[in-house]
């Protein structure tokens, strides 16, 4: 097997969703919506950004977890 990247030679076409669609005002307002201030860099895949934001924040704990039942 063959450990060679192929590159495709046709453009990938982008689907078609809600994030592509929308403006960049639009989605720079929703990001700030979410996080309290503008993103600090624009990825060219908005679906990249939000991975990426899910990922870099902690999970919540659940209400009363870590306390002894009495």
């Amino acid at each position: 097997m063959s450990s060679e990247r192929i590159i495709p030679t046709e453009p990938v076409p982008q689907p078609e969703d809600t994030l592509t669609q929308m403006s960049r005002s639009e989605f720079i307002a929703g990001w700030k919506a979410l996080v309290g201030e503008p993103p600090a860099t624009m990825l060219e895949d908005r679906s990249e950004m939000i991975r990426v934001l899910l990922e870099s924040t902690p999970i919540a704990a659940e209400a009363g977890a870590g306390k002894s039942a009495q």
